[in-house]
């Protein structure tokens, strides 16, 4: 068998949806999903990461980075992908390993053209992708989700009913993706067509506006 990463996780997994599906239960026996809920504090020093990766960015623009993430606690989320995957890495962990975004928070979700010319609304920043545990991507989504609320002035209550509406849905989509062909699956996506059977009735006069403004390139709503 391969020594790579991905050998382990994939041992076992193959065949019919039903086996994958059970294949997951028994994972279970070594993790529950309440412990994959535990936070474990991380005692590190979170300026000096910071620091650390600012060392390969543009040092002209560092200073407008640092300006920029003092303007929300969602902001400064938004630019320390490298700070939660350290956290990460030091929580309990399910040890799928997968290639995950790596920097899957609301904001990097927008508007762009496919190679087929469809205008889809997808993941549009890949910057971060790298092998990774399979629920990270989904920790940092419900995350971001959270603190994009509370900045729109959602309560915490209200903001954590969003993290876990958020994380409710992937699940669900993840369901659905196992009942179909690969084949199938692998052209899932949320165009024009697909948005009329999903996104809600008073969300689409917007979603209609951005496809309309949208000139064919890369662009992010």
């Amino acid at each position: 068998m391969s020594d790579s990463p991905y050998a382990a996780a994939a041992e076992g997994v193959r065949g019919s949806a039903l086996a994958q599906r059970e294949h997951g239960k028994r994972a279970r026996n070594a993790i529950t999903r309440g412990e994959l809920g535990q936070y474990v504090h991380v005692d590190r020093d979170a300026v000096a990461l910071i620091e650390k990766q600012n060392e390969s960015r543009v040092p002209d623009l560092v200073s407008l980075r640092r300006e920029r993430m003092g303007e929300s606690p969602f902001a400064f989320f938004r630019g320390t992908a490298g700070l939660m995957a350290h956290d990460l890495a030091h929580q309990p962990s399910t040890e799928v390993q997968v290639v995950i975004c790596g920097d899957a928070h609301i904001g990097n979700f927008g508007l762009y053209a496919s190679p087929e010319r469809r205008i889809i609304f997808d993941l549009n920043d890949f910057d971060e992708a790298a092998p990774g545990r399979g629920e990270w991507d989904l920790r940092r989504l419900a995350t971001s989700a959270f603190l994009a609320a509370e900045e729109n002035g959602a309560s915490s209550d209200e903001a954590t009913s969003v993290a876990v509406h958020t994380a409710k849905a992937y699940v669900k989509q993840l369901r659905g993706f196992l009942k179909m062909p690969p084949t199938t699956r692998h052209h899932v996506a949320l165009d024009e067509t697909l948005a009329v059977q999903t996104v809600p009735a008073a969300t689409m006069p917007l979603f209609d506006a951005a496809v309309k403004r949208h000139d064919g390139g890369p662009q992010q709503e």
